[in-house]
């Protein structure tokens, strides 16, 4: 029975782990310095147009809901 209490352990431990792993990824991603709709719309891009990457992508959006999304 000490086998079948191993792997249920480490199945119980499996969701933890990874939620875990995505929240410290999108806060690496989050934390990084640079604007990921300026360097999707290209550096000579207008003001209006990385306004508008920044809405459509979901970046004026609080941190929860930006999570929430990936």
């Amino acid at each position: 029975m000490s086998f079948l209490a191993f792997v249920l352990r480490r199945v119980a431990l499996l969701a933890p782990t990874l939620l875990g792993v995505s929240v410290i990824g999108f806060l690496l991603v989050y934390l990084l310095p640079g604007n990921p709709a300026l360097v999707k719309t290209g550096a000579m891009a207008m003001p209006e147009s990385v306004a508008e990457m920044q809405h459509r992508v979901g970046l004026n959006q609080p941190l929860d809901a930006q999570y929430e999304q990936t």
